[in-house]
């Protein structure tokens, strides 16, 4: 099959989102099944065209948006597993770094870039090439897409996946920036686009997909109710069987203690089952390094901040773990919130944070911890999760979204299970979780192999390309189930 992908951002070329991250991991997956994958995503000012090795195409996109003409011009380029990107520059609507601005300029930023996906696929057409026999986009920049493919006689006929990781952020516009996001007047209704008298472009992309997926069954399933679904569960459910979850993985290749270059000692399964040895090589020399006392009795523990609203409960109940018999490494991709800071300072001994922590240190943090908190308590996405079971660090979070699907609660002798959950969003539950964990680590042979069956879980991205191939399977050029 032709894939076109259509992301908002890209990882390893800008943003480490959970929309980025699974955009290249599933792109990486279904080119490893045989399928041609193309990405399509806006060339950010910060992505760098000749450090990128992104060819420069003669060829540009011109686009109407409310009365002005922008003029995109084409970069191409092929990742290592053979996946062909293409990122559309325009240096005037996208900045240096991704924004989720809804104002003025992003109705203008994201109606154009949309326009300018059509123009690529008719200009290709008009070339004698051929078109994508699906087209899977991600996140609300993206959701008038399938309102927009419809509407084109060329490229109407092409079906549309959706994937949606939260509902959080619904693209909320303007009524009067109804024409700039690409929609008409009679759109503007309550089976449409409007919601609470504005535009919303999530809502636009659930109701038009032929297909909308969730990252994980369980996630699914609390989109559909009152509580989960954020004012838009009513759409999902009348979406019936066009919606439906499906648990996302990691890529392995990357994600693989027994060849990352990140980690001191690489091992595997199969060594962690027998000696456990290069675990503990790697967290003697990761406590070395940042400060912290080497401890072989004590769980290294790591926790990565996305600085989620949601992580405020782990900020207090990080007050009452540093008192706690273990080391705690706190990782955050950006700045460090302050208290954090502060409680690093008192406590440099049982306390280390890193802001604006790189890929390779989180890399390095879980070949060498033995746990791996989730702070934030509502994260759909919890990919944390499926990565440090990869790397034997047992996960301490919330069942919640993808890790429902993909942790099993461990049980009190640690013979069954791969982690530590609760149900409970509270300061309480997380904190009694986290204490759980800490006084089953002096059960070390179980400990151990508890961390060897976290290894063997098959969490890798080909079981959920595979499902996802098979709803592209079901969708012919006319967007109906071909056994309709």
């Amino acid at each position: 099959m032709e894939i076109l992908i259509v992301t908002p951002e890209l990882i390893h070329y800008r943003g480490r989102s959970s929309i980025s991250e699974s955009a290249g991991a599933l792109a990486k997956a279904l080119r490893s099944l045989g399928h041609g994958v193309e990405i399509v995503s806006p060339l950010w000012g910060a992505i760098d065209p000749g450090e990128r090795h992104l060819a420069r195409r003669l060829t540009q996109l011109e686009v109407e948006v409310d009365g002005k003409r922008y003029v995109f011009s084409v970069y191409e380029g092929r990742s290592t597993a053979g996946v062909d990107l293409t990122f559309l520059g325009e240096a005037s609507l996208f900045p240096h770094l991704p924004t989720q601005s809804t104002d003025e300029l992003g109705a203008l930023r994201w109606g154009a870039f949309a326009r300018a996906v059509l123009a690529l696929l008719r200009h290709r057409s008009s070339q004698a090439g051929s078109l994508p026999e699906v087209i899977h986009h991600y996140g609300w920049q993206t959701g008038m897409l399938p309102s927009l493919l419809s509407k084109d006689k060329e490229l109407a006929t092409i079906p549309t996946v959706f994937s949606v990781h939260e509902l959080r952020d619904k693209g909320i516009f303007e009524r009067d920036l109804l024409g700039v996001l690409g929609f008409t007047s009679d759109q503007f209704a309550i089976n449409g686009v409007e919601f609470y008298g504005k535009v919303s472009l999530l809502k636009a992309g659930l109701l038009y997909s032929t297909r909308v997926i969730a990252p994980s069954p369980s996630l699914a399933k609390r989109f559909l109710v009152d509580a989960g679904g954020g004012g838009l569960e009513g759409v999902l459910r009348s979406r019936g069987s066009a919606f439906l979850g499906i648990a996302e993985g990691v890529d392995v290749s990357i994600w693989n203690p027994a060849s990352d270059p990140h980690v001191d000692v690489r091992f595997d399964a199969i060594e962690m089952g027998t000696s456990g040895l290069a675990k503990l090589r790697n967290k003697n020399a990761f406590q070395r390094d940042l400060g912290l006392p080497i401890r072989g009795d004590l769980p290294l523990t790591i926790a990565w901040l996305r600085n989620r609203p949601d992580e405020e409960i782990f900020e207090r109940v990080l007050h009452r773990l540093v008192l706690q018999p273990a080391s705690i490494v706190v990782l955050s991709e950006s700045a460090l919130p302050e208290r954090v800071k502060q409680l690093a300072k008192r406590f440099p001994d049982r306390l280390v944070a890193h802001g604006e922590a790189s890929d390779a240190l989180l890399h390095r943090a879980l070949g060498a911890a033995e746990l791996c908190i989730l702070p934030a308590l509502d994260d759909p996405f919890g990919i944390i999760a499926l990565q440090a079971q990869r790397y034997g660090a047992l996960p301490i979070a919330r069942a919640h979204g993808l890790v429902a699907d993909t942790v099993v609660d461990l049980d009190a002798h640690l013979q069954s299970g791969t982690g530590f959950l609760f149900d409970e969003a509270t300061e309480e539950a997380f904190f009694g979780t986290c204490m759980r964990a800490f006084g089953s680590y002096r059960q070390r042979l179980a400990f151990r192999h508890a961390a060897q069956r976290a290894m063997r879980c098959d969490h890798s991205w080909e079981k959920s390309a595979r499902a996802i191939e098979q709803i592209y399977r079901s969708l012919n050029r006319f967007g109906l189930e071909s056994a309709a």
